[in-house]
């Protein structure tokens, strides 16, 4: 028996350890969840019962299901196709995953879940989906496997298979504890039989094929990621050359426009030293200074009208608050003086510098009235 596993398994290439699942859907919707690990190493077969838990602790091994009892619906055919509404008295095949099981030419069992049941399974086990080789519902497989294996026995755990095709698999009291030549715990039977079902007949396993797994698993997929670094690194290859090259033209084009243009950045090196002396020039003389209090004494000259006359205008204003013998400017301040027929034309004035961009505040600092009848206004400004 053990040859038999080795020869199929050198054929199919399969996985040295595998995570068989079994979930049995119990009347009162509960789950009876079983679990063994697989293993052939050095031509000894191995598995053990293990938890649940090895689905979290082992996440690089793959993962093979099995999914049978309440919420499984299954009808016999003989016709290859059929409607599977029709077949199931009008359920709504988009709420359903069907599988099919070929026992012979004359029989197919057709097994039917709803899908939420599946893609619930997903979440409550935390298993990636890319680990599942494949997900089986019900036990029509175990016809198929006896129909395959001339030694397969009658009886797996608790379960009969039936000698005509078209029969169902029925529930027996008794569970035994031989399968074919190992003596194998009952309620890991129906496992153990999926495991050797992948191994001896995986081009046949009816299954939910979820996720898309070819004959060479493992070794394709090494096949499959050599070619896939091979090409990536020609191309890395390819696309450095190309780079190369468009560089080196586009850098040999830049020297040349670089060439073109030095009589231009001659000029503008001339220009800008030109600039530079002209300005060291204007700021020995202080003509940048001069030039700002004509622009300013211009800026506020243009917003008085005929009912405002100016009769101081002093920028950077003597401070008058310092202390005895000492010649202190205000600086970035400007006092302007001037006459009004009325209040109304200095507040108006007032608003219009504080409306220049430049100002940073403006505010009337004096009013009084002269014996002429005019109002003598004071402002501060500053900028």
């Amino acid at each position: 028996m053990e040859e038999y596993f080795l020869r199929k398994t050198e054929k199919f290439i399969f996985p040295n350890k595998i995570i068989a699942l079994e979930i049995e859907i119990l009347p009162d919707g509960e789950k009876a969840v079983h679990c063994i690990l697989f293993s052939i190493i050095k031509s000894e077969i191995k598995f053990e019962i293990v938890t649940k838990q090895i689905l979290v602790e082992q996440k690089s091994l793959p993962v093979i299901v099995l999914v049978y009892g309440k919420g499984i619906l299954t009808k016999n055919t003989n016709q290859k196709q059929y409607n599977v509404s029709e077949l199931f008295n009008g359920i709504d095949n988009k709420e359903f995953y069907v599988q099919n099981t070929t026992v012979n030419n004359k029989c197919i069992d057709v097994n039917i879940i709803r899908k939420s049941v599946i893609d619930n399974f997903y979440n409550e086990f935390s298993i990636a989906q890319n680990r599942v080789l494949g997900i089986t519902i019900g036990l029509s497989f175990l016809k198929l496997q006896k129909h395959l294996l001339e030694n397969f026995p009658i009886h797996v755990s608790r379960f009969e298979i039936p000698t005509s095709p078209e029969d169902k698999i029925i529930e027996i009291n008794n569970s035994v504890s031989h399968f074919m030549n190992w003596e194998i715990q009952s309620n890991i039977q129906l496992l153990f039989s999926l495991v050797l079902f992948y191994v001896s007949a995986y081009e046949s396993v009816p299954g939910i094929k979820l996720i898309e797994f070819k004959e060479e698993l493992y070794k394709n997929a090494i096949k499959k990621i050599g070619i896939i670094l091979i090409l990536s690194l020609l191309s890395l290859l390819i696309l450095n050359f190309f780079s190369l090259n468009f560089l080196k033209s586009k850098n040999n084009n830049y020297n040349q426009q670089l060439q073109a243009y030095q009589p231009y950045f001659t000029q503008l090196a001339q220009i800008n030293e030109d600039i530079a002396n002209r300005e060291e020039f204007i700021n020995k003389l202080s003509l940048s200074k001069t030039l700002q209090n004509a622009f300013l004494a211009d800026q506020i000259a243009l917003q008085t009208n005929s009912n405002i006359q100016l009769s101081v205008l002093d920028i950077h204003p003597l401070d008058t608050e310092g202390e005895y013998g000492e010649l202190n400017f205000l600086t970035k301040q400007v006092l302007i003086v001037g006459y009004t027929k009325s209040s109304v034309y200095s507040k108006d004035f007032l608003e219009k510098l504080r409306a220049l961009k430049w100002v940073m505040k403006a505010e009337l600092v004096d009013y009084t009235l002269t014996k002429d009848g005019f109002g003598k206004f004071k402002i501060k400004l500053f900028y």
